[in-house]
């Protein structure tokens, strides 16, 4: 739903079809987890210009489907239980909404357990590597890149590039907040999935534009990373191995380029 929103958003036409089919996007989001609200008002921020112009009419039909998909639930768990966060056990600002016993949602999250909790840093950083591997050493190099161009006035033409990316990091930054235990920070990393993956389309985009080969090599080493985790089958390892290092030794012929 966080990906198929930001696709509607960045391609909205204004036409009626298309806000109606954001709303619908946007309110199952909304409804899907707790985060799902914070990740609309990221997407609406971030696309404020494209849904510049769109007539009164037409935003009302995109919100309504907006607030009765994403509300539903909200307003279901006010009435049936007076907390519009059930099961959550919530105390907040002096504000207390009745949960599930023992479900206290607000007592710890990853940026307090990482700095607070015996070993955060080293269990953030663990969980980081075994969930993105390859991808954090691409992706680091990859905002590095960015970072240089922009400063260096070399980001004229990239801005589609950027605010995706920026998108992207925005998103991943709210697994940070989200309420989790601390000894939940890797399986609470499923959280950050939109945003890596917003970031993985930018590391694309960018890279291919300068011709470079670094998304195949990505691709082929995320493969390759990949294989053990089902089961320990040596040779597949090996083959894709020895894939790899084909493809890089034809990358260095003249294989692939034809006179035109």
């Amino acid at each position: 739903f966080a990906l198929l929103s930001v696709l509607l958003l960045a391609s909205i036409r204004k036409s009626s079809r298309q806000v109606l089919a954001s709303g619908i996007v946007l309110g199952l989001l909304t409804g899907t987890k707790y985060s799902g609200p914070f990740a609309v008002l990221l997407f609406l921020l971030f696309f404020r210009r494209n849904l510049r112009g769109i007539q009164f009419s037409k935003l009302v039909l995109g919100l309504l489907p907006l607030l009765l998909l994403g509300g539903f639930w909200y307003v279901r768990n006010t009435f049936l239980t007076g907390n519009p966060f059930y099961p959550a056990d919530l105390s907040f600002l002096g504000l207390t909404l009745r949960g599930v016993v023992n479900n206290t949602i607000t007592d710890w999250f990853p940026l307090k357990s990482i700095f607070f909790y015996p070993g955060g840093i080293r269990i953030f950083v663990s969980s980081l590597v075994s969930e993105y591997a390859v991808w954090l050493v691409f992706l680091g190099y990859f905002l590095l890149r960015l970072f240089v161009d922009q400063e260096g006035g070399k980001a004229s033409h990239l801005k589609d590039t950027l605010r995706i990316s920026y998108l992207g990091i925005a998103l991943s930054a709210l697994y940070l907040l989200i309420p989790g235990w601390p000894k939940n920070m890797l399986s609470d990393l499923r959280y950050t999935l939109p945003g890596v993956s917003l970031l993985i389309l930018g590391f694309f985009v960018y890279f291919s534009a300068k011709k470079s080969s670094l998304p195949l090599y990505a691709t082929v080493l995320s493969l390759l990373y990949s294989f053990p985790l089902l089961t320990h089958h040596p040779k597949v390892s090996l083959v894709t191995a020895c894939a790899f290092l084909a493809i890089i030794l034809i990358q260095k012929t003249d294989f692939f380029h034809t006179d035109k």
